[in-house]
């Protein structure tokens, strides 16, 4: 099993096992599923998660509330949306819930992502198409075997892969160049199995990407992100995107996030010409004229100037603990700029 399957193996477990035992999960649980029939076999799960928790006594006059899109019982529910039935049931449940929550997502659209995140909740999400729906049945019976989680894992980039939330530290990242964690981020999102990569059109909508006839998008993404990291310019478009994976508002115009680029990294848009560049060499696919932002020009960072004078500092042969304790600065920090 690899860490990627541990650690989500680790989350649903968790999850499971705190509504088992009566124990509120912050987090919504979403599944992901092509077929309304899976809608059935999760009603079977919440119940086996539930009822076979307690002995019958405990259960016997509360059964469970179902209709056809949800399936109530004491302490979980689980809800099925599609462009039919949608998010705004659940925002008053959401306010003062005292149940863990399920939805199985059988139909995005358009609105989808807003709408999610109007419940103001973090979302550990799932796809039973991958998994197979067997795959969660075989955690509840561990759970009721007294099988433990997996043990001795330690902090990995894996963990906010299977989370659809804000994620705003990625511009942290872009404004410190932290470009291994920003490619960490964006190419799980677009190029695997993820809530994101299956409404990658919304994703792209009004940008530069849709301006070509012959070139899959994500081809120019992984393109405009190699610019970025090899050069330091970001393209408009991808800007766009960043910004909408990040926000999770697929709806925001070019507009606003331009203003957003131009508060942020202190820099405007520009048309960047690499015509006759020598030094940069873009595939043949690419246009050598577009829009972007040129971050060598802009403004040092925070950690760029800590970083300055904890070099100054070190040539007068200062304790490097004393000097990285006052400047906040870590020897990472140091070897990368």
């Amino acid at each position: 099993m690899s860490l990627e399957d541990k650690i989500k193996y680790n989350l649903w477990y968790l999850w499971f096992k705190r509504t088992r035992e009566e124990q509120l999960n912050k987090e919504f649980l979403v599944i992901f599923g092509n077929e309304e029939d899976y809608f059935d076999a999760l009603k079977d799960l919440v119940h086996s998660l539930v009822y076979d928790a307690k002995d019958s006594v405990t259960l016997k006059d509360k059964k469970p509330s179902i209709n056809e899109y949800s399936y109530k019982t004491p302490w979980c529910d689980i809800y099925k949306i599609n462009t039919e039935y949608r998010f705004k049931s659940l925002e008053d449940t959401n306010k003062n819930r005292e149940k863990n929550i399920i939805l199985f997502v059988n139909e995005t659209y358009e609105d989808f992502f807003n709408d999610l995140k109007s419940l103001n909740t973090p979302m550990l999400y799932t796809d039973i198409d991958k998994d197979g729906i067997n795959y969660y049945f075989d955690i509840i019976n561990n759970l009721k075997n007294g099988y433990t989680p997996i043990s001795n894992l330690t902090k990995s980039r894996y963990e906010y892969y299977f989370y659809i939330d804000e994620f705003p530290e990625i511009m942290y990242f872009l404004k410190n160049l932290y470009f291994s964690k920003i490619e960490n981020f964006l190419f799980y999102n677009i190029f695997h199995n993820t809530p994101i990569s299956s409404n990658i059109e919304y994703l792209i909508k009004d940008t530069a990407y849709l301006q070509t006839d012959k070139t899959d998008p994500l081809i120019l993404i992984e393109t405009d992100f190699n610019l970025l990291k090899d050069n330091l310019i970001l393209t408009s478009r991808l800007a766009i995107v960043l910004y909408r994976l990040v926000t999770l508002d697929l709806k925001a115009n070019p507009t606003q996030i331009g203003i957003f680029y131009r508060d942020s990294l202190s820099l405007k848009s520009e048309t960047i010409n690499l015509k006759n560049s020598i030094f940069i060499k873009l595939p043949p696919y690419m246009k050598k004229t577009f829009r972007g932002y040129d971050l060598t020009n802009k403004p040092k960072t925070e950690d760029e100037i800590r970083v300055e004078i904890a070099k100054k500092l070190l040539k007068y042969k200062i304790d490097e603990k004393i000097i990285f304790k006052a400047t906040k600065v870590s020897k990472e920090m140091l070897l990368k700029y």
